[in-house]
This record gives C-alpha cells, sequence and structure tokens, in this order.
C-alpha cells in the first residue's frame, strides 16, 4: 500500500518543475516550449488529483479524496480551455472581425473559469499539504504549503502590480526609452514567485515520497 500514490505524487509534483523552466525559457526566445509548458503543468494535475485521491482512500480522509476530484476536474477543464485557446490564437488571421469579435468574448469566458478553477485547486493544494503535515508529521509537506502560500503572494502581487506598470510602458514606446523601474516590481516578484513555486514542489515531491500512512480498525492515522 503507498507505492501508487507515492509515484504518482513524485511526479505530479515534478512535472511543475519542467514545465516551470520550460515557460521561462521564452524569455530566450524560445516560444515553442510555451505549450509544452503548460501541458505538463494541465497532466501534473492529474497525477496529483489521482495521489491525493488515493492517499485519501487509504488514510479515511474525505478530505484528500474532495481535493482529488477538484484537481482532476481541474485538468479536464483547462485541458480544453487551452486547446480553445490554442485553437483561438491559431485562426486569429483567418477569422473574420464579426466572428472574431465573438470568438474573443467567449475566450474571455473562459479565461475567467481557467483562473478561478487554478484559485481553487492552488488554494485547496495549500490546504491539503498543510492538513497533511500535521496528520502525518510529515515536515516537507509543510514547508511546501508555506512555501507555496508566499508564491502565490507574490505572483499575485506581481501581475497587480504589471496593470499600473502598462501606461508607463505604452509611454516608453512612444518615446522609445524603456523605464526599467516601471517594471521592476513585476518582474522581481512574477521571477521570485516562480523560484519559490519551484521550491514548493521540490518539497511536495520529497514530502509524498517519505510519507508513512497506517490505519487501524478504529480509521484512525498513524504515522509508522
Amino acid at each position: 500500500m503507498g507505492i501508487g500514490w507515492k509515484a504518482l505524487g513524485a511526479i505530479g509534483y515534478g512535472l511543475p518543475i519542467a514545465s516551470v523552466v520550460l515557460i521561462g525559457m521564452i524569455v530566450k526566445g524560445v516560444q515553442e516550449n510555451l505549450n509544452l509548458g503548460i501541458f505538463l503543468w494541465l497532466v501534473s494535475l492529474l497525477f496529483i488529483g489521482s495521489a491525493w485521491y488515493l492517499l485519501g482512500d487509504e488514510s479515511k480522509q474525505k478530505g484528500y479524496k474532495i481535493f482529488g476530484v477538484i484537481a482532476t476536474a481541474s485538468f479536464v477543464i483547462n485541458g480544453y480551455i487551452f486547446r480553445e485557446i490554442r485553437a483561438f490564437v491559431e485562426s486569429v488571421k483567418e477569422a473574420s472581425i464579426e466572428m472574431l469579435s465573438f470568438t474573443k468574448s467567449s475566450i474571455l469566458w473562459l479565461a475567467v473559469i481557467s483562473l478561478f478553477l487554478i484559485a481553487l485547486f492552488t488554494l485547496s493544494e495549500i490546504i491539503a499539504l498543510s492538513h497533511a503535515s500535521g496528520a502525518f508529521n510529515e515536515r516537507f509537506l509543510k514547508w511546501s504549503a508555506w512555501t507555496k502560500a508566499i508564491a502565490l503572494s507574490l505572483i499575485i502581487l506581481g501581475f497587480a502590480s504589471f496593470i499600473p506598470a502598462i501606461g508607463d510602458l505604452l509611454k516608453s514606446l512612444i518615446s522609445k526609452e524603456i523605464a526599467l523601474t516601471s517594471i521592476f516590481l513585476p518582474l522581481t516578484s512574477l521571477s521570485l514567485g516562480a523560484i519559490l513555486y519551484v521550491i514548493a514542489s521540490i518539497f511536495a515531491m520529497i514530502g509524498f515520497l517519505d510519507l508513512r500512512v497506517k490505519v487501524n480498525k478504529y480509521t484512525e492515522i498513524k504515522v509508522e
């Protein structure tokens, strides 16, 4: 028992590491890695969901099973949304203005749904990691929960601080002078958030491999 969800958890939390690396390579002009990076992250949701569901089944924790369902549903729905957005991007030049306006509206709603699911998944994951760290006395899951929470805060700060910087960037394009100070905070926050996200994934991967679960006849969780 436990071999299945250990392997699934390790793979699930290992894939986002490769995903972040591939997406980060876009800065160097390797844009084709974007689709592969996003695809790997989406597949990680399936592995993570399966791992948590099996862990919940073995440890008799319904909360973990619910999170497993949320992660799996996020994989299915976000996978469909990703496919639709890719199709939209590829057909932009061929579409008519009327069709393009309609499609843009549809894509916007899909993007909102995707962001909601990602937020729900991430918050549920932090709660699950935090609970499991106490239930199984696994320090790596605790570190992963805290690190992921800080990473999420930095990423939100990065996107939020980028909004007022858009005006400065437009002015820079007109004057042909790049104001690095206006994008320093967004880039710094997003970069630190991405680094911490990778570290949190490493902690979670180690934590899953290190987990020991034993359930007695009264369905009480114990640590071997």
